[in-house]
């Protein structure tokens, strides 16, 4: 998981350095190869951490979340973006890529023992 949070480390400061239009959908491009595999490996999890009996319920639990923040961050940068407290969608993406990765590690550091 570490390799993929550090490819999304190096899309994000892509997208966010912005010299070039093919940087940027270079960045952007890196950023969603490196966290495609992600959610459905952290969707297994369960089974392992919460025992196959809580499994269901857990899983069912992170794809609701994951439902809601894919329809709750997108509005947010939007309301953002038009009170001017984000300048461009580059910064929000590298800001989220960071908040993502936190999240994951702490995950796996907690999986760890």
């Amino acid at each position: 998981m570490l390799g993929e949070m550090t490819l999304a480390f190096v899309g994000a400061i892509l997208f966010w350095w912005n010299p070039s239009a093919l940087v940027s959908v270079a960045g952007l491009f890196l950023v969603g190869f490196a966290m495609a595999p992600i959610f459905p490996g952290w969707s297994q999890a369960p089974v392992s951490v919460f025992g196959a009996h809580h499994a269901a319920n857990t899983i069912g639990i992170q794809l609701s979340a994951a439902s809601l923040g894919g329809a709750l961050l997108p509005s947010l940068a939007g309301v953002l973006a038009q009170r001017r407290l984000i300048g461009d969608n580059s910064s929000h993406a590298f800001c989220l890529t960071a908040w993502i990765a936190c999240a994951l590690l702490d995950f796996d550091a907690s999986e760890k023992g």
